[in-house]
């Protein structure tokens, strides 16, 4: 499940520095439509946030699952419920 969020948050970014580098570049109205320009350029910062925001509750959830499953390995039958005695001979 890892594996697919590293993936996911690759071409995540890689898709945030195109929409950066297609949109910031200054365009001369003459060739192309601003109005057309800006408002795809606002769909796809819009679909990147919302991309974002799903990769990050996936890696909270693959952080949350991690860690519960260390925490049953290191504390499954590592206590004893009941008292024992020390070893000093008391």
């Amino acid at each position: 499940m890892s594996d697919i969020l590293a993936l996911g948050l690759f071409v995540l970014a890689a898709g945030v520095w195109w929409i950066s580098r297609r949109t910031g570049a200054p365009q001369s109205p003459e060739l192309s439509g601003a109005r057309s320009g800006a408002r795809s350029g606002s769909v796809l910062h819009v679909a990147a946030a919302v991309l974002s925001v799903v990769v990050a509750a996936g890696a909270v959830v693959d952080v949350y699952r991690i860690g519960d499953s260390g925490a049953k390995a290191a504390w499954h039958d590592a206590y004893s419920k009941t008292a024992t005695k020390s070893g000093n001979g008391d």
